[in-house]
Protein backbone atom coordinates (compact mmCIF):
# COMPACT_ATOMS: atom_id res chain seq x y z
CA UNK A 1 0.00 0.00 0.00
CA UNK A 2 1.38 3.50 -1.06
CA UNK A 3 2.02 5.85 2.06
CA UNK A 4 0.80 9.14 1.35
CA UNK A 5 3.36 11.66 2.71
CA UNK A 6 1.55 14.32 4.87
CA UNK A 7 2.13 18.20 3.93
CA UNK A 8 4.12 20.00 5.78
CA UNK A 9 2.55 22.33 8.20
CA UNK A 10 5.22 25.38 7.48
CA UNK A 11 4.44 25.07 3.76
CA UNK A 12 0.89 24.85 4.18
CA UNK A 13 0.52 28.29 6.08
CA UNK A 14 2.96 29.65 3.58
CA UNK A 15 0.82 28.63 0.70
CA UNK A 16 -2.16 30.50 3.20
CA UNK A 17 0.19 33.50 3.65
CA UNK A 18 1.10 33.77 0.03
CA UNK A 19 -2.63 33.91 -0.96
CA UNK A 20 -3.71 36.43 1.80
CA UNK A 21 -1.07 38.33 -0.09
CA UNK A 22 -3.12 37.81 -3.54
CA UNK A 23 -6.27 38.57 -2.07
CA UNK A 24 -5.25 42.19 -0.68
CA UNK A 25 -3.59 42.84 -3.38
CA UNK A 26 -0.40 44.07 -1.86
CA UNK A 27 2.44 45.55 -4.09
CA UNK A 28 5.87 45.40 -3.81
CA UNK A 29 7.64 47.35 -0.55
CA UNK A 30 4.23 46.81 1.17
CA UNK A 31 3.58 45.41 4.61
CA UNK A 32 2.33 42.06 5.63
CA UNK A 33 -0.42 42.84 8.88
CA UNK A 34 0.78 41.83 11.72
CA UNK A 35 1.78 38.51 12.92
CA UNK A 36 -0.98 38.79 15.95
CA UNK A 37 -3.26 39.74 12.85
CA UNK A 38 -1.70 36.86 10.87
CA UNK A 39 -2.91 34.56 13.31
CA UNK A 40 -5.95 35.80 13.70
CA UNK A 41 -6.73 35.96 9.86
CA UNK A 42 -5.10 32.11 9.81
CA UNK A 43 -6.39 31.03 12.64
CA UNK A 44 -3.21 29.27 13.28
CA UNK A 45 -0.73 29.50 15.91
CA UNK A 46 2.30 32.40 15.90
CA UNK A 47 4.85 29.45 15.91
CA UNK A 48 3.53 28.17 12.77
CA UNK A 49 3.16 31.43 11.42
CA UNK A 50 6.93 32.39 12.03
CA UNK A 51 7.74 29.39 10.90
CA UNK A 52 5.93 29.89 7.25
CA UNK A 53 7.41 33.26 7.10
CA UNK A 54 10.67 32.06 7.56
CA UNK A 55 10.74 29.79 4.65
CA UNK A 56 9.25 32.76 2.36
CA UNK A 57 12.07 34.62 3.25
CA UNK A 58 14.42 31.82 2.33
CA UNK A 59 12.43 31.99 -1.02
CA UNK A 60 13.11 36.00 -0.98
CA UNK A 61 9.91 36.68 -1.08
CA UNK A 62 9.60 38.35 2.34
CA UNK A 63 12.22 40.41 4.30
CA UNK A 64 11.38 41.34 8.34
CA UNK A 65 12.78 44.53 9.31
CA UNK A 66 13.26 44.90 12.72
CA UNK A 67 10.67 47.05 14.35
CA UNK A 68 9.01 47.56 11.45
CA UNK A 69 7.56 44.35 10.33
CA UNK A 70 7.59 42.31 7.17
CA UNK A 71 7.52 43.31 3.65
CA UNK A 72 6.91 42.13 0.38
CA UNK A 73 9.80 41.77 -2.20
CA UNK A 74 10.27 42.12 -5.75
CA UNK A 75 10.19 38.43 -7.31
CA UNK A 76 12.20 38.18 -10.78
CA UNK A 77 13.73 35.52 -12.38
CA UNK A 78 17.11 35.48 -10.42
CA UNK A 79 15.00 35.63 -7.04
CA UNK A 80 13.99 31.93 -8.49
CA UNK A 81 17.22 30.88 -8.96
CA UNK A 82 18.49 32.07 -6.10
CA UNK A 83 16.25 30.50 -3.07
CA UNK A 84 17.56 29.30 -0.23
CA UNK A 85 21.91 29.05 0.22
CA UNK A 86 22.43 25.21 -0.46
CA UNK A 87 26.36 25.63 -0.12
CA UNK A 88 26.85 23.97 2.67
CA UNK A 89 25.33 20.69 1.27
CA UNK A 90 28.06 20.72 -1.75
CA UNK A 91 30.22 18.67 -0.06
CA UNK A 92 28.04 15.90 0.71
CA UNK A 93 26.09 15.49 -2.69
CA UNK A 94 27.50 12.54 -4.32
CA UNK A 95 27.93 13.24 -8.35
CA UNK A 96 27.10 10.32 -10.58
CA UNK A 97 28.37 9.46 -14.32
CA UNK A 98 24.64 10.18 -15.70
CA UNK A 99 24.71 13.56 -13.65
CA UNK A 100 28.06 14.67 -15.41
CA UNK A 101 26.08 13.54 -18.50
CA UNK A 102 23.38 15.49 -18.35
CA UNK A 103 25.46 18.45 -16.99
CA UNK A 104 27.55 18.38 -19.96
CA UNK A 105 24.44 18.53 -22.28
CA UNK A 106 23.09 21.15 -20.77
CA UNK A 107 26.89 23.23 -21.17
CA UNK A 108 26.97 22.00 -24.81
CA UNK A 109 23.29 23.74 -25.41
CA UNK A 110 24.14 27.11 -23.33
CA UNK A 111 27.81 27.67 -24.03
CA UNK A 112 27.95 27.07 -27.65
CA UNK A 113 25.31 30.08 -28.15
CA UNK A 114 27.09 31.72 -25.33
CA UNK A 115 30.67 31.38 -27.44
CA UNK A 116 28.91 32.93 -30.69
CA UNK A 117 26.87 35.39 -28.85
CA UNK A 118 30.22 36.51 -26.86
CA UNK A 119 31.97 37.07 -30.34
CA UNK A 120 29.08 39.57 -31.63
CA UNK A 121 29.10 41.29 -27.67
CA UNK A 122 31.87 41.20 -25.30
CA UNK A 123 33.75 44.50 -24.89
CA UNK A 124 37.30 44.97 -24.27
CA UNK A 125 37.51 44.55 -21.14
CA UNK A 126 35.88 41.42 -21.38
CA UNK A 127 38.59 39.97 -23.74
CA UNK A 128 41.56 41.06 -21.48
CA UNK A 129 39.70 39.20 -18.66
CA UNK A 130 39.87 35.83 -21.37
CA UNK A 131 43.16 36.67 -22.10
CA UNK A 132 43.96 36.86 -18.44
CA UNK A 133 42.43 33.58 -17.26
CA UNK A 134 44.20 31.32 -20.33
CA UNK A 135 47.59 32.68 -19.27
CA UNK A 136 47.09 32.39 -15.30
CA UNK A 137 45.63 28.86 -16.69
CA UNK A 138 48.79 28.25 -18.46
CA UNK A 139 50.66 28.77 -15.36
CA UNK A 140 48.85 26.99 -13.01
CA UNK A 141 49.25 23.52 -14.99
CA UNK A 142 51.07 22.12 -11.62
CA UNK A 143 48.01 22.67 -9.98
CA UNK A 144 44.66 20.52 -10.38
CA UNK A 145 43.05 23.16 -8.17
CA UNK A 146 44.00 26.07 -9.52
CA UNK A 147 43.42 25.12 -12.96
CA UNK A 148 39.93 24.11 -11.95
CA UNK A 149 39.37 27.62 -10.83
CA UNK A 150 40.76 29.48 -13.95
CA UNK A 151 39.18 26.62 -16.26
CA UNK A 152 35.84 27.43 -14.94
CA UNK A 153 36.08 31.11 -14.72
CA UNK A 154 37.08 31.07 -18.42
CA UNK A 155 33.50 29.61 -18.88
CA UNK A 156 31.89 32.21 -16.65
CA UNK A 157 33.58 35.05 -18.51
CA UNK A 158 32.36 33.74 -21.89
CA UNK A 159 28.37 33.39 -20.43
CA UNK A 160 28.64 36.68 -19.00
CA UNK A 161 29.40 38.08 -22.18
CA UNK A 162 26.63 36.35 -24.00
CA UNK A 163 25.29 39.43 -21.93
CA UNK A 164 21.65 36.52 -21.91
CA UNK A 165 20.92 36.90 -17.99
CA UNK A 166 19.02 33.38 -18.18
CA UNK A 167 22.29 31.00 -19.80
CA UNK A 168 24.42 33.00 -16.28
CA UNK A 169 21.76 32.14 -14.00
CA UNK A 170 21.38 28.60 -15.38
CA UNK A 171 25.20 27.90 -15.60
CA UNK A 172 25.74 29.85 -12.01
CA UNK A 173 23.12 27.45 -10.48
CA UNK A 174 24.96 24.14 -11.14
CA UNK A 175 28.95 25.76 -11.30
CA UNK A 176 29.92 25.22 -7.51
CA UNK A 177 28.30 21.72 -7.77
CA UNK A 178 30.33 20.39 -10.75
CA UNK A 179 33.65 22.02 -9.75
CA UNK A 180 34.79 18.78 -8.02
CA UNK A 181 34.66 16.83 -11.28
CA UNK A 182 36.42 19.85 -13.19
CA UNK A 183 38.94 19.02 -10.51
CA UNK A 184 38.86 14.94 -11.22
CA UNK A 185 39.39 15.95 -14.68
CA UNK A 186 42.31 17.94 -14.27
CA UNK A 187 43.76 14.67 -12.87
CA UNK A 188 44.44 12.46 -15.99
CA UNK A 189 47.49 12.99 -17.91
CA UNK A 190 47.92 15.19 -20.92
CA UNK A 191 44.09 16.85 -20.01
CA UNK A 192 45.13 20.33 -18.81
CA UNK A 193 47.45 21.04 -21.85
CA UNK A 194 44.43 20.10 -23.94
CA UNK A 195 41.97 22.44 -22.59
CA UNK A 196 44.04 25.15 -22.73
CA UNK A 197 45.05 24.75 -26.07
CA UNK A 198 40.87 24.18 -26.59
CA UNK A 199 40.43 27.81 -24.59
CA UNK A 200 42.94 29.44 -26.83
CA UNK A 201 41.37 28.80 -29.84
CA UNK A 202 37.86 29.62 -28.63
CA UNK A 203 39.69 32.55 -27.30
CA UNK A 204 40.88 33.53 -30.98
CA UNK A 205 37.45 32.98 -32.43
CA UNK A 206 35.90 35.67 -29.95
CA UNK A 207 38.94 38.03 -30.58
CA UNK A 208 38.30 38.20 -34.30
CA UNK A 209 34.57 38.67 -33.38
CA UNK A 210 33.90 35.24 -35.58
CA UNK A 211 30.59 34.18 -34.40
CA UNK A 212 30.51 30.53 -35.96
CA UNK A 213 34.23 29.89 -35.59
CA UNK A 214 33.45 30.16 -31.45
CA UNK A 215 30.69 28.53 -31.60
CA UNK A 216 32.12 25.55 -33.35
CA UNK A 217 35.64 25.67 -31.30
CA UNK A 218 33.17 25.46 -28.28
CA UNK A 219 31.60 22.54 -29.54
CA UNK A 220 34.88 20.92 -30.44
CA UNK A 221 36.08 21.66 -26.82
CA UNK A 222 33.27 20.43 -24.54
CA UNK A 223 33.32 17.15 -27.11
CA UNK A 224 36.78 17.03 -25.86
CA UNK A 225 35.71 17.17 -21.77
CA UNK A 226 33.51 14.90 -22.44
CA UNK A 227 35.73 12.11 -23.79
CA UNK A 228 38.17 13.54 -20.99
CA UNK A 229 35.52 12.65 -18.76
CA UNK A 230 34.61 9.27 -19.62
CA UNK A 231 30.85 10.17 -20.89
CA UNK A 232 29.37 9.56 -24.28
CA UNK A 233 30.50 11.47 -27.31
CA UNK A 234 28.49 14.16 -27.80
CA UNK A 235 27.38 14.47 -31.78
Amino acid sequence: MEIIQRPILSDVVASQIIKLIQEQDLKVGDKLPSEPNLTKALGIGRTSVREAIKKLEGLGLLTSRQGYGVILNEVTIETLFKGQDKSLLLEFVEITQKDVSDWLELRFLIESEASRLAAERIDTAGLKKLENVILAADNSLGSTHEFAKYDTEFHNIIVSASQNNIYGLVHNLIRDLFFRQRESGAHIEGAMETVVGDHKRIFEAIKSRDSHGAEDAMRKHLITVRTIWGCEKLK
